[in-house]
């Protein structure tokens, strides 16, 4: 190998996105401590001198990848997992849990940068009727079209969640109360304007509240609860916004 050795070979196949995960063994007439040890830190999953029997190294091998099929079955198990805990089963969109651990890390983010950061608060006005009149089944279908016309009405860098029952939640990074208001004003106005079942319509109520110095995660989502409140008791089907 007159251009890399194994051990430089090791390492760009580590480097390598599609080679990374490919267990390597070593084999080599080097059998001194130093030597093996370089092997492992270069990324070697086993190590093998010379003169070896063929019938080792096959079965070294079929035990490394049985070991490595095993491993990405467990990781991908893993993150199976990871998506059901942090997804909404019904709507597909985040859950409470996931929107908490993510709001806490944009909120520290933005304190230490300075940035805007909004959130809109909403849920269905007289939802309880429309499940009792319609049925669940009918709610249900209400929901899901509703998270995604939601969907198309934000960025990317948008979280949109639910936060129980007919409540959502939105946070808006880099966005100030001015910007978030006019968007919870065309999310409210796309809802009301919207057919979920024949002549079935439902309207919402908005409360959007943006961080300040002083605000953590809770006293946000209170200043936010407050002005959804305030436009329930107000006549719903319209957008309050909190300083």
């Amino acid at each position: 190998m007159p251009i890399l050795n194994g051990y430089d070979t090791a390492i760009a196949l580590q480097k390598n996105d599609e080679t990374a995960q490919i267990p390597i063994i070593f084999i080599t007439a080097k059998a001194d401590v130093e030597s093996i040890t370089q092997g492992f830190d270069v990324g070697g999953v086993d190590y093998i001198t010379k003169p070896f029997h063929e019938a080792e190294l096959v079965a070294r091998v079929k035990t490394h990848l049985k070991i490595s099929h095993l491993s990405a079955s467990l990781k991908l198990q893993a993150d199976q997992m990871y998506e059901l805990a942090n997804t909404d089963p019904l709507t597909g969109i985040a859950n409470r849990l996931k929107f908490n651990t993510i709001l806490e890390h944009l909120i520290g983010s933005h304190k230490r940068y300075n940035n805007a950061l909004s959130l809109v608060y909403f849920d269905i006005d007289h939802f309880k009727k429309v499940n009792d009149t319609y049925g669940h089944k009918i709610g249900d279908v209400i929901l899901i079209e509703l998270s995604k016309m939601v969907q198309l009405c934000i960025r990317d860098s948008d979280l949109f969640a639910r936060w129980g029952g007919e409540e959502f939640i939105i946070v808006l990074p880099e966005t100030n109360l001015d910007s978030a208001a006019i968007l919870a004003e065309k999310i409210r106005a796309c809802i009301e304007n919207f057919s979920f079942d024949e002549d079935l319509k439902v309207t919402c109520s908005f409360g959007v509240a943006e961080l300040n110095s002083e605000d953590d995660e809770n006293s946000l989502l209170i200043r936010a609860d407050s002005a959804l409140y305030e436009a329930k008791e107000s006549g719903r089907n319209k957008v309050v916004v909190k300083n």
